[in-house]
């Protein structure tokens, strides 16, 4: 599993969701303000990723709306987090607040 790949699975569950051309969203793309992911829309990201890769993502969505670091969710950032928690690649390093 690469990034790219995971990149392709949420692309299409987002794409399906969200009700948008799965070519508009693009890995650098943010979860919150240029998808206008929802709390609900969250939640329903978070099963996704338990089903589909067996990665809890919802504490770490949590955690970056609460802090005020939604602006760093992107759907990359979100790949290489659940590449990163299978073993395969090294995340990328966070950025400062």
């Amino acid at each position: 599993m690469t990034p790219d790949d995971v990149i392709g699975g949420l692309r299409a569950f987002l794409a399906d969701m969200l009700d948008l051309a799965p070519e508009s969203i693009r890995p650098e793309s943010t979860l919150f303000d240029d998808l206008d992911v929802d709390s609900l829309s969250v939640l329903e990201l978070a099963v996704f990723s338990e089903e589909t890769y067996d990665v809890d993502l919802e504490p770490l969505l949590r955690e970056a709306h609460a802090t005020g670091s939604r602006a760093e969710v992107t759907l990359g950032w979100l790949a290489d987090r659940i590449v990163a928690a299978h073993g395969l690649a090294t995340p990328l390093p966070e950025a400062a607040p």
